[in-house]
C-alpha cells in the first residue's frame, strides 16, 4: 500500500512539473511576441519621423498647405503667384459660398455676354452686392455708361484713349447707334440666312465687347482731391444709384474681394465647372479646407491636382499644371521640419509604449521567477519520493536476493 501512495504521489508531481514548463514556455513565448512588438513601435517610431508634408514655403514661413491658405479669399498674401486647385474630373474646387453664387449667377442669365454684361466683373459685383440691389442688367449698363463718362472726361486718366479706342471699335464695327449693347440691327437679319456669319460676328462682338469692359473696370480715375478709384469702384457706386437712393461712395467697394471673384470666375470658366471644398468635408473626419493631411492625400492619389493661374492681358486667366517636385513654393518635407513639437511628441509616444512594453516584460520574469522556484521545489519533492521509492523496491526485493 506504502508503494502504491508513493507512485501516485510520483505521477501527481510529474503532472505539476509539466504544468509549470507548460506555463513558463507560454511565458516565454509572450516574451518572443514583446520583443516583435518593440521592434514594431521602433519601426513605427522611425516611419513617422519620416513621415512627409505638403508645405507652402515662403521668403518668411513654411506652413503645411491647406485649401484654404493656397486657394481661398484667406490664401497666403506673400505668395507672389494665384493657385488653384481641380479634382479629377476637371472641375475647380472653390468655397462653397462661391459655387453657391456662381450656380445662382448662372440661373439668373448674368454670365451672357451678348445681353452686354462683362460677366467676371458683374460676378464679383453679384458676390459683393448683398441687398440684390444692382443684380439686374439695367442697372449694370447704365452703371457702365455713367462710368465710361467719367472716366474718359478725366483728363488725368491715362487709360482714357485706349478705353475710347475700345468703344468706338464697338460702334463702328457691331452697332447702329451709340448703343454699344445693341447689335440686334446690324447681324440680326443674318441668324436666318447665313448661321455660321451670325455666330463668327457674334463671337467677334463678345470679344470686343469683353476687351472693352474689362479695360473700363480696370481703368484709375483721379478725383480733384488727388484719391483714386477704379472703374469697378465707379461701376458700383452707379449702379448702386440705380438701385436706390442709399448710394455708396465708390471706395466703399472691396476692391481685394473683387479681384479676387473676378479671378475666381475666370478660373471656373477656364476649367469648366465648379465643385465646393465642403463636398469633400468628412472625407478623414473633418473640415477638409483647413485640412493639410487631406489635401496632401488627395494631390499623391491623384484625385487633385495643383494649378498655376496667370492673368492675361485681356482679362481672361491661363492655367497650367504644377507639382510639389517642380513648384518653387510648394514642397515635401519631413513633417518634424514643420512642427517643431512634432519630433517631441513622437518620441514621447514611443518612449510611452516602450515602457509598457517593459513593464509587461517585468511581469513576465517576474512569474517565469516564481515558475522556476515552483519547478524546483516540485523536482527536489521528486527526487525524494522516487528515492523512497527505489529504497522500497530494493528492500522488497533483496529478501529473495
Amino acid at each position: 500500500m506504502g508503494m502504491a501512495a508513493s507512485q501516485a504521489r510520483l505521477l501527481s508531481i510529474t503532472a505539476r512539473i509539466h504544468d509549470v514548463e507548460y506555463q513558463a514556455q507560454s511565458i516565454e513565448n509572450a516574451k518572443v511576441q514583446l520583443a516583435t512588438q518593440q521592434d514594431a513601435v521602433y519601426r513605427e517610431y522611425i516611419n513617422a519621423l519620416d513621415e512627409q508634408a505638403l508645405v507652402i514655403k515662403t521668403p518668411t514661413t513654411k506652413v503645411p498647405a491647406t485649401f484654404n491658405n493656397l486657394c481661398s479669399h484667406n490664401r497666403l498674401s506673400d505668395l507672389g503667384r494665384t493657385y488653384a486647385i481641380k479634382d479629377k474630373y476637371g472641375r475647380l474646387i472653390v468655397e462653397d459660398d462661391i459655387a453657391e453664387g456662381y450656380k445662382s449667377f448662372n440661373a439668373a442669365g448674368f454670365a451672357d455676354l451678348s445681353m452686354g454684361i462683362r460677366a467676371p466683373q458683374a460676378f464679383a459685383l453679384y458676390m459683393l452686392d448683398k441687398d440684390n440691389g444692382i443684380k439686374t442688367t439695367d442697372n449694370l449698363r447704365g452703371a457702365e455708361e455713367e462710368a465710361y463718362n467719367t472716366l474718359t472726361n478725366n483728363g488725368t486718366n491715362v487709360a482714357n484713349p485706349k478705353l475710347k479706342e475700345l468703344r468706338d471699335e464697338l460702334i463702328n464695327k457691331y452697332c447702329e447707334n451709340d448703343d454699344i449693347y445693341d447689335i440686334a440691327d446690324s447681324i440680326g437679319s443674318l441668324e436666318s440666312t447665313d448661321k455660321e456669319e451670325y455666330n463668327r460676328k457674334l463671337s467677334e462682338y463678345n470679344k470686343a465687347l469683353s476687351n472693352y469692359l474689362n479695360a473700363l473696370y480696370s481703368s484709375n480715375y483721379t478725383n480733384k482731391d488727388g484719391t483714386t478709384v477704379t472703374g469697378a469702384q465707379l461701376v458700383y457706386e452707379n449702379a448702386e444709384k440705380y438701385a436706390s437712393a442709399d448710394c455708396p461712395t465708390a471706395q466703399d467697394l472691396d476692391m481685394g474681394m473683387f479681384n479676387y471673384y473676378v479671378s475666381i470666375y475666370n478660373q471656373i470658366v477656364e476649367s469648366g465647372a465648379c465643385i465646393s471644398i465642403n463636398e469633400f468635408n468628412g472625407t478623414m473626419g473633418g473640415d477638409a479646407a483647413s485640412d493639410s493631411d487631406f489635401l496632401q492625400l488627395m494631390i499623391s492619389s491623384g484625385e487633385f491636382t495643383i494649378e498655376l493661374v496667370t492673368k492675361q492681358k485681356d482679362g481672361t486667366v491661363e492655367m497650367t499644371g504644377t507639382s510639389p517636385s517642380s513648384d518653387e513654393f510648394l514642397s515635401y518635407v519631413n513633417a518634424t521640419d514643420v512642427d517643431n513639437t512634432r519630433a517631441k511628441k513622437l518620441e514621447a509616444q514611443y518612449e510611452h509604449d516602450l515602457k509598457e512594453i517593459n513593464h509587461k516584460d517585468k511581469q513576465l520574469d517576474m512569474s517565469l521567477s516564481k515558475l522556476e522556484t515552483q519547478r524546483k521545489a516540485l523536482t527536489t519533492e521528486y527526487d525524494s519520493v522516487k528515492k523512497v521509492i527505489d529504497d522500497n523496491i530494493e528492500r522488497t526485493f533483496g529478501i529473495f536476493s
